[in-house]
């Protein structure tokens, strides 16, 4: 379940980032282990800003590690 908590935040954060009709809160709601009991909780963007700051970060450090020889034939 955090994995998927995880990678669901990182979805919206990518389609709040190119979308300007996404935005905070984000509401969470499931089910608590060996029971029906539903535990819900709403996000906003400062509950969450440091994980978005960093993923961005990660992406952008991601990006210039990327191996470009693939461009070489471009710039004969």
């Amino acid at each position: 379940m955090r994995y998927a908590l995880k990678t669901g935040l990182l979805s919206f954060d990518a389609t709040r980032v190119s979308a300007n009709d996404v935005g905070y809160p984000i509401d969470v709601a499931i089910f608590k282990a060996g029971s029906w009991q539903i535990v819900e909780q709403r996000f906003d963007y400062e509950d969450l800003k440091h994980i978005t700051e960093s993923w961005a970060e990660m992406l952008r450090q991601n990006v210039k590690d990327l191996n470009d020889e693939w461009m070489n034939a471009l710039y004969i």
